[in-house]
């Protein structure tokens, strides 16, 4: 199947008004020129497209000498004879007056090797692409939140307690990674042939030694090695199986696997510390080891709390939602359905600007969002206003 832009949120498959067809290129051969009719027989299977309709633009080029009355590069236009399963006979018109009365340009000769001919004005998977990351960055950017498991990578000032909030705005989702004094805190890593998962499914199955439920109430971190940015996701244990014959535990999660688990990703098992929506916990009684194992000295020298330092607290883990809503799909798909055509939507002005530190615009007592009132509607209600708490 064809390449299709997508992104966060939405795919190009969810934009039912792009300008123009992407361009497509197939190849043909002298046998395929009939230059008694004037006719170039294309097969179009497995391509962007399955037709070639009178008008098209149309270009040409050989790796050796095109058909008689033709040139390379030079901009045609095509009447379309008929399509049968992506099979299309076409004539090659001069102008568009000309596709448009069926006044073909006469083919004196097949010419020679094989042929290519390029189909579209020329939009590309780039530029579909380039729309999509814009509609959703613009959403970002006007409800400050992301609608995925967003990977963060931070350095805080420890407080000398056990509870440290973190500077963000986004509700934290897992918190994959802790060192403290460049001291990173144990967890329970498995790989290879030791994890196993589908995406979708809520359930991770690892090799490990463990009795039931153990792991209660702890978290689970993966990190995904196919993604080079966000590549981390986390989930809160909803319960363990106790290990069986084979030395495998059946992890139950809170939420459902983004990716199935391949054997270079990394799988952990987190008992050293928790965390709610904006702040991060230290865990007094924390056990980061299988059982019956000792504990580490840095367990001992570090536990329970945050130090006092200056950017001394390592974090990593993931922020946002682990679900986009419907709403932001919808809202992504109109701002990109009015990128592509201004007039479908109806559109306002705000009525004063200010600038410095107010963040938005007034139009009228109403919030200034996206510049479209059906785009608004589904935007406002997701528009993230918590306060960002540093302690």
């Amino acid at each position: 199947m064809p390449e299709k832009a997508k992104s966060n949120y939405i795919t190009e498959d969810d934009v039912d008004n792009w300008g123009l067809a992407i361009s497509a290129s197939a190849d043909f051969t002298t046998e395929d020129v009939n230059i008694t009719e004037n006719k170039i027989t294309i097969d179009l299977v497995g391509l962007d497209i399955s037709d070639i309709p009178t008008g098209s633009r149309i270009k040409f080029s050989s790796t050796g000498v095109l058909p008689g009355g033709l040139e390379a590069e030079i901009i045609y236009y095509a009447i379309k004879i008929s399509t049968t399963d992506s099979i299309t006979i076409i004539q090659v018109a001069s102008s568009p007056v000309n596709a448009a009365a069926g006044e073909a340009i006469d083919l004196t000769d097949k010419g020679t090797e094989t042929h290519t001919i390029d189909v579209g004005e020329g939009e590309t998977l780039a530029d579909r692409q380039a729309v999509i990351d814009r509609v959703e960055a613009q959403v970002e950017r006007i409800t400050k939140d992301y609608f995925y498991p967003k990977t963060f990578h931070d350095f805080l000032d420890g407080n000398g307690r056990d509870r440290l909030f973190l500077p963000i705005r986004q509700k934290i989702l897992s918190v994959n990674y802790l060192a403290i004094a460049s001291i990173a805190l144990s967890t329970i890593d498995k790989t290879g042939a030791d994890i196993s998962g589908t995406v979708g499914e809520y359930s991770v199955t690892l090799t490990i030694s463990v009795t039931a439920d153990y792991y209660k109430n702890d978290y689970l971190g993966i990190k995904d090695a196919s993604e080079q940015i966000n590549n981390l996701w986390g989930s809160r244990i909803l319960g363990n199986t106790a290990t069986d014959g084979d030395g495998k535990s059946v992890f139950t999660l809170e939420q459902p696997l983004k990716a199935t688990l391949v054997e270079a990703d990394i799988v952990s098992i987190i008992t050293n510390w928790a965390h709610d929506d904006d702040c991060i916990y230290r865990n007094p009684l924390g056990i980061t080891h299988e059982p019956g194992t000792l504990m580490e000295p840095s367990e001992f020298f570090l536990n329970g709390y945050f130090p006092k330092g200056q950017r001394n607290i390592e974090i990593k883990g993931t922020i946002g939602h682990y679900i986009c809503p419907q709403a932001i799909k919808n809202a992504c798909i109109i701002l990109a359905r009015d990128e592509n055509d201004p007039t479908l939507y109806e559109h306002y002005e705000f009525e004063k600007e200010s600038m410095g530190r107010v963040y938005s615009y007034d139009r009228g007592g109403e919030e200034y969002l996206s510049g479209i009132i059906e785009c608004d509607r589904y935007l406002k209600r997701y528009v993230n206003r918590t306060p960002i708490l540093v302690v």
